[in-house]
């Protein structure tokens, strides 16, 4: 990969080009303004979700249809912030051209905090779909439908939080396959 970025060294200027602990001084300069972007464009992402969530909010309130409680709308965009920020954290690192050491733990941190806000922005969505379900559910006779669809809920949460475990564990190079195996194992006993 630095190969292939070999042009973005051709293009910083030389002074910028001197060593200041570990990292050239363009480095430490890129990664302060990869920073400053992330929060920008994960900001602009909120604004932007929070203005279709205001208005989706509004035509399901102008049908009488209000199934999702101010709690979950509160902050429901805010995950996906963080995602974009992450996901453009991840894309923008290789061309920093960091030393090999810098790179993998930058990259591994980038991918954790992707993983926690992919979660986090799961569970909300599983909540807002909860919601529309519980609405659906109580608009029935049955009651089984009024139990399970929170079962199903938590049930979903806990999937989602187990994956982006699963995945974390990956990242960090632990052998999830025979921890797996002994985890059922251990079940089984």
């Amino acid at each position: 990969m630095q190969n292939d970025m070999s042009w973005v060294r051709a293009i910083i200027p030389e002074n910028l080009q001197t060593t200041t602990f570990v990292l050239e001084n363009w480095q430490w300069l890129g990664l302060f303004m990869l920073i400053l972007l992330s929060v920008i464009l994960g900001r602009l992402a909120n604004f932007i979700l929070a203005g279709f969530m205001k208005r989706w909010r509004a035509k399901m309130e102008e049908r009488n249809v209000s199934f999702i409680p101010d709690d979950i709308w509160k902050g429901a965009e805010r995950p996906l912030g963080l995602l974009v920020s992450g996901t453009l954290a991840m894309f923008s690192l290789p061309l920093l051209l960091l030393p090999s050491a810098a790179a993998t733990m930058l990259m591994l941190a980038v991918k954790i905090f992707i993983t926690c806000a992919g979660i986090w922005s799961a569970c909300r969505v599983i909540d807002v779909a909860g919601g529309y379900f519980t609405h659906l559910a109580s608009r029935t006779e049955s009651k089984l439908d009024d139990l399970l669809v929170p079962m199903v809920r938590r049930s979903m949460k806990v999937f989602v939080v187990a994956f982006g475990l699963v995945f974390i564990a990956q990242n960090l190079n632990i052998e999830v396959a025979s921890l797996l195996a002994g985890l059922g194992i251990g079940g089984l006993a």
